[in-house]
């Protein structure tokens, strides 16, 4: 046989879907611009930027960066999600479905693309692209009019609706989004009480537009056991971090907006999420405890192990020895994430007979996600030093 090559080591391609264990993979609904009517909206599959980087013709979403929205998130999405060392979570793949310039008041063709991203079961975010503000110039009035708000919130209760009600069927996921060229004020009108529409649900993460991409590719890319903000990102440069103060920090934490802060560590200082936070964080009467998604996280995927484990016994024989063995293989799902550390003692949940059928099987509950540390305090004192003379 004759050897071709002298010894070597090369790299043919390097991708950003390498290791995608334990990412969430996204459906990214969004405005690109392109020709698109109600009747054909579709739902498309990538696994590298060179796919969606292309002609319609070609298969991809187009190749303007300017005027196309969608492809402009993605880049920076995907940027995000590349891996930098061999360990990382890298990206497998993206949904996305093209909403052209089908307007937000077109609250059924939306709405129809909510419904046609529930078909994709593997995916766990849904991400909208095109909130952007009318009037990005004004310097004295920094809030979105109240018919812009109540378009987004319009469009963000149709979505959180279908999430809820696909929740009910173990199709378990959040929703991102962002409103293009809003300021803080903007963000916060949208969560608030005080506002005549606003949104206020725990699936629903607000995000500070000018580093949508990579947050929400951050949050993707985090393990559910992970605070969304412990992790630094990959490509967000220290320089480019808005600084803000102390007070409009934890304000904009209350109010349920999601932003990047520096953050100083003992390598120095890094770029980090301020705290993974949800709309519902401004509620003052959310009585769930999921408002933080690091914990609904948590319990969102001890609901999807246990509903894969029903799933595995529907219809089988409805006997004493059926449920016995669901309530133990239900105990063992529970236990190995009280080990890992991920539940706490007296996460538990219950297997039953249903008393009105004997077709159901309850399973009845509650989840104790482990908490991430936000806050520690440190006291000390300095004492005189011992006399050597």
């Amino acid at each position: 046989m004759t050897v071709t090559e002298t010894p070597n080591v090369s790299i043919s391609k390097l991708e950003n879907s390498i290791n995608g264990d334990g990412a969430y993979i996204p459906v990214i609904i969004g405005q690109t611009g392109n020709t698109v009517t109600q009747d054909n909206i579709k739902i498309q599959t990538f696994t590298g930027w060179e796919e969606i980087y292309a002609s319609l013709n070609n298969g991809g979403i187009g190749t303007d960066l300017e005027t196309n929205k969608s492809l402009s998130f993605i880049k920076y999405f995907l940027e995000e999600c590349t891996p930098i060392n061999a360990e990382d979570i890298g990206m497998p793949k993206i949904y996305f479905i093209d909403m052209g310039t089908i307007p937000f008041t077109n609250g059924d063709a939306w709405g129809d693309a909510f419904d046609l991203a529930k078909t994709k079961k593997d995916a766990k975010v849904e991400i909208i692209i095109g909130f952007q503000k009318a009037d990005k110039t004004s310097v004295e009035d920094k809030s979105l009019s109240n018919d812009e708000i109540a378009t987004i919130v319009g469009i963000l209760e149709s979505a959180n609706n279908k999430i809820k009600t696909s929740a009910s069927k173990g199709l378990l996921r959040q929703l991102y989004f962002t409103v293009q060229d809003a300021t803080d004020e903007d963000l916060m009108k949208i969560t608030a009480t005080a506002s005549a529409r606003h949104i206020q649900q725990p699936r629903v993460l607000p995000m500070e537009p000018k580093f949508f991409p990579q947050i929400a590719a951050r949050y993707c890319l985090t393990p559910y056991y992970v605070e969304p903000g412990f992790l630094e990102f990959r490509t967000v440069a220290l320089d480019d971090v808005i600084e803000r103060t102390d007070d409009v920090e934890k304000t904009l934490q209350n109010a349920g907006i999601n932003f990047i802060r520096k953050e100083m560590v003992t390598k120095g200082e890094i770029a980090r999420i301020c705290l993974g936070v949800s709309s519902a964080k401004s509620s003052s009467t959310y009585k769930e405890g999921d408002e933080l998604p690091h914990a609904r996280r948590n319990t969102d995927n001890l609901l999807e192990r246990c509903y894969l484990k029903c799933c595995d016994v529907l219809k089988d024989n409805e006997t004493n020895y059926a449920v016995d063995m669901l309530q133990t293989e239900i105990d063992d799902i529970v236990d190995d994430e009280i080990s890992k550390n991920r539940m706490q003692n007296g996460t538990q949940l219950t297997v039953s007979e249903a008393q009105i059928t004997p077709f159901h099987i309850v399973l009845k509950g509650k989840s104790k996600p482990v908490n991430s540390i936000h806050y520690i305090n440190i006291e000390y004192y300095i004492q005189a030093p011992n006399s050597t003379a």
